[in-house]
């Protein structure tokens, strides 16, 4: 699976963080866990959508890797149904049986309803891998692809 998510988003995500990364200030979960922070700004656009990549590291060595657009305005639909075609070609129908994009997606997406859920999540680890999930936070005005525990 990891390979087929490296391909698509044309990005090793087990060599993140590089050199490229800047480190922020590192926090402590509520388990009293050391979480490093990453963040590096892309030149172009990863999938088509995604200008920010985030990494929060744990002493483990696990990593949340997040890929984020700040700017939800600037994000065209057809681009937003490539990414959740592609992720249902990668991992199937996600934990609520959603599959591709369709009608009802594109309702949800132009939906001025902020409570309206938009995405996917396949975050059964038993199923899954890599857990994952496309979200869009209409408060913070952004779409965000995340992988957990990679």
């Amino acid at each position: 699976m990891i390979e087929k998510v490296n391909s698509f988003l044309k990005i090793d995500l087990n060599a993140l963080p590089d050199e490229s990364f800047i480190e922020g200030i590192a926090h402590k979960t509520s388990h009293g866990e050391t979480v490093k922070n990453f963040r590096k700004a892309s030149t172009s656009l990863i999938a088509g959508v995604f200008d920010t990549i985030e990494i929060k590291q744990f002493e483990d060595g696990q990593r949340n890797i997040i890929f984020v657009n700040y700017n939800l305005d600037n994000v065209l639909i057809n681009v937003v149904q490539k990414l959740i075609d592609e992720m249902f070609f990668i991992y199937g129908h996600d934990d609520n049986g959603k599959g591709r994009f369709n009608k009802q997606d594109t309702e949800n997406y132009y939906s001025n309803d902020f409570y309206t859920l938009f995405g996917r999540s396949w975050n059964d680890s038993e199923k899954f891998t890599i857990p994952s999930s496309i979200d869009i936070d209409r408060d913070a005005g952004t779409i965000s692809l995340t992988f957990w525990g990679v």
